[in-house]
């Protein structure tokens, strides 16, 4: 970079199809765009604002200018603008090059920003772009077209999503400008290997930073839960974590093997497993029957069995499980967590505060405050509520596993009692769930836990959660090691938590 040039704060790479004046607009749409964005960046950052460079002279024909190629040297973030005619563009794809380069000292994961004008193939994208989450300026309309918001001008109505977005790109520009007040020096760039930058297909070699930062893996959802998908990937990123997989539609979908390959390395380096449930299961692969959203469920379990991770799925409380005809997928929905969207984001964020905590205690006291495993015993008929004291212990700092209570349709009994036994045994306490279940069924997980737990622990080591409803009988069982725990308004965290602290002093006698 040189220091006679002059810093620019955004530079815009877009396509000039993709700015062409449509009937009863008055100017292109990336322009207009642009003019929006200069005003709320005004707003966000004050004084003078950020300087925006947007090249209109330059034709589809044209070479590329040095001017223009120094002006992307010397800028501090680039929003491009995603679409069928920028990736075809190779002038688009020469600036993009030469903004990766000069900027690789940053690893392009802050200062680049996607505006997705239409729907395009991700594979098709540049390399390090597709560890970049878009924002996505098009829905689909009824008959599954692609329609681009605010055209051919945008509605005025603030809480359209045309604003709601642009919104939400100034603010993450502002941020990463106050936050970054200097560009970039030249001596302290990586060197970094473009290959073939000026065409389409350029590939770029940089190693995704690591670093000490938790990640927490949200399955690719269907289509019509992208936004809420995009809102809790913000979150997260927002709370200093970081998420895989980096976008919404990242895995190989041509064979189930090629997709479990790639899904599978992302669950491997993960912390924390979260999926969205929408009415529909989705696609599945062209070689199997299996949908994708089946496919990532069933991986994630076993990784967070296999990994001792919590997997948080959620779905929306309109779904009526009594509509969904496929039964394999009504048992998928049943297990997951039933609320509001913004109240399971806000329990995916104490879930990651509780990893936090977690990595502080164990550096600190890595022996001493181990956290506790606490398996959660409930019948189907009880998931749900099991599901929620799964919740709590998460967000307490307790590794919770919620047990089984039948053989799956291809597990033997004897190898299913098997592993229920080992997962007891290796528990150091146990929750037992006495609601929709008859008394006699609770007796006979107590029964089973005892032959574990209470050899090993010969104090506290077992709870019996009373939920509803309140009218049933007697669960019959009382023991000098078993602390019963209410059900109530506001009062369900607090007895778990009364539990996991006796436990923890039990333990650490």
């Amino acid at each position: 970079m040189s220091n006679n040039e002059p810093v620019q704060d955004v530079f815009i790479s877009y396509a000039h199809s993709d700015d062409e004046i449509l009937l009863g607009a008055k100017a292109g749409w990336v322009t207009t765009f642009v003019d929006e964005l200069k005003k709320l960046l005004h707003r966000k950052l004050g004084g003078s604002g950020a300087t925006i460079w947007m090249d209109h002279q330059l034709t589809a024909n044209e070479q590329v200018t040095a001017t223009l190629m120094k002006s992307v040297a010397c800028s501090r973030t680039l929003v491009l603008f995603m679409s069928p005619g920028y990736s075809m563009s190779a002038w688009c794809q020469k600036e993009l090059g030469n903004f990766l380069e000069t900027n690789s000292a940053c690893k392009n994961r802050e200062n680049v920003f996607i505006v997705e004008l239409d729907s395009t193939k991700r594979e098709s994208w540049h390399p390090r772009l597709q560890e970049l989450t878009p924002i996505r300026f098009w829905r689909e309309d009824r008959d599954h077209v692609p329609q681009l918001l605010g055209c051919p001008v945008p509605n005025p109505d603030p809480d359209d999503p045309y604003w709601l977005n642009l919104n939400k790109l100034a603010h993450f520009i502002a941020d990463y400008l106050k936050t970054h007040p200097e560009p970039v020096k030249p001596e302290e760039k990586d060197t970094i290997n473009i290959k073939s930058n000026t065409q389409p297909g350029g590939t770029l070699s940089v190693q995704p930073s690591t670093g000490s930062k938790k990640i927490v893996w949200i399955a690719e959802p269907t289509d019509d839960l992208i936004d809420q998908w995009e809102a809790l990937a913000e979150a997260i990123r927002q709370a200093g974590a970081d998420f895989r997989p980096l976008g919404y539609d990242t895995y190989p979908r041509s064979t189930e093997a090629e997709f479990l390959a790639s899904l599978h390395s992302d669950l491997h380096s993960s912390h924390l497993f979260v999926q969205l449930l929408g009415q529909s299961k989705g696609r599945h692969p062209k070689d199997s029957n299996v949908s994708f959203t089946t496919l990532q469920s069933s991986a994630a379990s076993d990784f967070s069995r296999q990994q001792e991770c919590s997997f948080l799925q959620w779905r929306n409380r309109d779904i009526n499980l009594d509509q969904v005809a496929d039964e394999e997928f009504r048992h998928l929905l049943t297990g997951a967590i039933s609320c509001g969207f913004e109240e399971f984001r806000q329990r995916v964020l104490a879930a990651m505060q509780g990893l936090n905590q977690s990595s502080s205690v164990k550096d600190t006291s890595r022996n001493e405050d181990e956290p506790l495993a606490i398996c959660i015993c409930a019948h189907k008929a009880d998931y749900d509520l099991g599901l929620q004291v799964r919740d709590i212990l998460v967000e307490l700092g307790a590794d919770a596993l919620n047990t089984q209570t039948e053989p799956s349709p291809n597990q033997s009994p004897t190898d299913f009692n098997t592993q229920l036994d080992e997962v007891i045994s290796n528990s150091e306490g146990m929750i037992i769930v006495y609601g929709k279940t008859p008394p006699m069924w609770v007796q006979a997980q107590y029964m089973r836990a005892r032959k574990a737990l209470a050899q090993k622990n010969k104090a506290l080591w077992s709870a019996l959660l009373n939920g509803p409803p309140f009218d049933k009988p007697d669960a019959g069982v009382a023991g000098k090691y078993l602390m019963p725990l209410k059900y109530g308004d506001g009062l369900l965290y607090h007895e778990v938590e009364r539990f996991l602290n006796k436990l923890r002093g039990e333990h650490h006698a």
